[in-house]
């Protein structure tokens, strides 16, 4: 199963969504490296299109919805997407950043781990959304 199916699936979009998500199975590795490799790729390609600053600007986002991934300028509309995260707070772009240098870019060979951090972040926000409710302690 793809990243994207099992995303899919994770939120329960389609069928039975509130019961596809209360049974849901986190995301395994594989689907995570599928969805780095990916996300590597369009960030490479939105860093070498936009420019080598392009990924430090606010309201640069990585976008999971149904149709796969993107890079877009903008804060997606809210409950359009699977995950989301904001491209300057990555914990690269946040280093980067702390350097009190004039025009701060990011070298291409930076942007792999960009692509690293936001497919933890995204993962990490699906498994939360994915997640079982916490038991009711007076059941």
């Amino acid at each position: 199963m793809s990243w994207l199916e099992k995303c899919k699936s994770l939120l329960g979009w389609g069928k039975n969504r509130k019961n596809a998500a209360r049974s849901a199975r986190l995301l395994a590795l594989a689907e995570k490296r599928e969805l780095e490799t990916m996300l590597r790729g369009l960030l490479q390609k939105y860093h070498d299109q936009n420019g080598p600053a392009a990924l430090l600007q606010p309201d640069v986002f990585v976008v999971l919805d149904s149709q796969g991934a993107r890079v877009q300028q903008g804060r997606p509309e809210a409950g359009s997407y699977l995950a989301t995260v904001e491209t300057c707070k990555l914990p690269s772009a946040v280093s980067l950043m702390a350097v009190d240098l004039p025009n701060i870019v990011v070298p291409g060979n930076v942007v792999k781990f960009f692509g690293t951090e936001a497919a933890s972040a995204l993962a990490a926000e699906i498994n939360r959304t994915a997640a079982p409710p916490p038991a009711d302690p007076g059941s």
